[in-house]
């Protein structure tokens, strides 16, 4: 998230949480290789879905498609162990629903960039190509890239560049937390901003209804941290995704 402006609301709830959760991944799914021949368009889902969708559910469905960043290569092979304790962030407490969105994120698949992102479009409702367009917005599609840096180090991190912590160092996990893992593992990190996505346009954050059912307010939220329409970013977007852009990467 790059550039966030935040509401005194959010403001409030980090000073007030001086606690950052701790979630204990207990189990562990591994992905199929059996996957449709026939290329699957899962869009966003409605508000009435029920989400989400089980792991390997989406594992078994994802398309297979070849790798285009193989400098993701480690990550995109990287899931959280059995057991490993993910440290969230406060920011996941604005609302119960959210909260309990983020406690099932787990990060567990393993594939290309590409069979990634639409895994975790599809755990959570989201449409896959906006946010293949939304990863070429935020870090043309590198899960190394680390951004909005401060005086103490770099706040945000990985391909959908989520902020970890304000202020750095990203060990603090005062934001949305989730350090290292977002950085080691691009199937958590997308896995994460997605959960948010789903729960921000939902009306499940301190936003409310301003963002319910409001799709690009929702992409605008994750740069601005509130809905400001279709602007410069959501333009970008909206351009990566009309020419769909992380094909040519």
């Amino acid at each position: 998230m790059h550039n966030p402006i935040l509401r005194t609301a959010v403001c409030f709830l980090v000073l007030a949480t001086a606690i950052v959760g701790t979630f204990v991944l207990s189990s562990y799914v591994s992905a199929t290789t059996s996957r449709p021949a026939a290329r699957q368009y899962w869009g966003t889902a409605p508000q009435s879905a029920t989400l989400p969708r089980p792991d390997a559910y989406c594992a078994a469905r994802v398309q297979l498609a070849p790798e285009r960043v193989a400098g993701n290569a480690v990550a995109n092979h990287t899931v959280p162990p059995r057991g490993t304790k993910l440290r969230l962030g406060p920011w996941r407490l604005q609302d119960p629903v959210m909260a309990r969105n983020f406690a099932k994120v787990t990060g567990n698949f393993k594939g290309t960039t590409d069979e990634i992102l639409e895994w975790a479009a599809c755990k959570w409702g989201w449409d896959q190509n906006a946010l293949k367009a939304q990863a070429v917005a935020e870090s043309t599609w590198n899960q190394r890239e680390a951004g909005d840096r401060d005086a103490h180090g770099f706040e945000s991190w990985c391909i959908l560049q989520v902020k970890v912590a304000r202020p750095a160092p990203p060990t603090n996990d005062n934001a949305w937390g989730g350090y290292p893992w977002v950085s080691r593992s691009t199937a958590f990190c997308a896995d994460l901003m997605a959960a948010w996505l789903r729960s921000v346009y939902t009306g499940h954050s301190y936003m409310g209804r301003s963002v319910y059912n409001n799709f690009w307010g929702t992409v605008s939220a994750w740069q601005s941290g509130y809905n400001s329409g279709v602007d410069g970013y959501v333009r970008e977007v909206q351009y990566y995704l009309r020419h769909q852009t992380w094909r040519t990467l």
